[in-house]
């Protein structure tokens, strides 16, 4: 199997935020990776993210469409981040190298609470013909590497996700009227739809705040 070492990608790390509060931490997270983007951007209309941004000299648009026309022909990925979630080193890396060695066209990570980090949040899922999620997972189920591996899966969390570019392209990004779980699932449906595959990654571990869940109205969702 191949290693991040050898594996050849292009990724642009779009990290989507709502404010200015949590992006030092996550853009942190993202300079820490052992597998370097080629290129870290921030995006989000709010005037504190555009703020936070040229802080730090890193560019900023204000919606995802703005960055996909901005993108060179040689990026080939975009690893889509959360502003609330907290990669480890070694995330990028592994999307990479699993994404390319089983052709995948989306592959998202494993979440843990942030506040626990020794229990599961996602490790992508199944719905029904209604679109009604279900992860398997049991209420505080520690992880003990009982799902590590590369697996097909109906959606993948959407707090850290690496797509093809030309897909991402295609699809437009996530619906930003959708809260962010059911976004996710929307997400990988339509790339399901386009004729991509969609895995989870569990060796690419990212903490990500519960507060994600509650950042938008339910009724979008139904």
């Amino acid at each position: 199997m191949p290693d991040a070492s050898t594996v050849q990608a292009n990724v642009v790390a779009a990290v989507s935020a709502d404010s200015g509060d949590h992006l030092g931490a996550v853009l942190d997270a993202v300079s820490a990776q052992v597998y370097e983007p080629s290129r870290v951007v921030v995006v989000g209309d709010a005037p504190a993210a555009r703020s936070a941004a040229e802080g730090r000299g890193i560019d900023w648009y204000p919606n995802l469409r703005n960055l996909l026309d901005d993108l060179d022909r040689e990026v080939s990925h975009v690893w889509l981040l959360h502003d609330d979630a907290r990669p480890r080193p070694d995330a990028l890396g592994a999307l990479v190298t699993e994404s390319i060695r089983v052709d995948a066209s989306m592959a998202g990570s494993k979440l843990l609470d942030m506040d626990h980090p020794e229990t599961l949040e996602s490790v992508g899922g199944a719905t029904d013909v209604f679109g009604i999620p279900y992860t398997g997972l049991d209420e505080g189920e520690v992880d003990q590497e009982q799902y590590d591996v590369v697996r097909d899966v109906a959606f993948a969390p959407g707090a850290s996700v690496l797509i093809r570019r030309d897909l991402l392209r295609g699809l437009g990004g996530p619906d930003r009227l959708l809260p962010p779980v059911e976004a996710g699932i929307d997400f990988s449906q339509r790339a399901r739809v386009a004729g991509g595959r969609v895995v989870v990654v569990p060796s690419s571990e990212v903490l990500h705040a519960p507060s994600c869940r509650d950042s938008a109205p339910r009724w979008h969702a139904r």
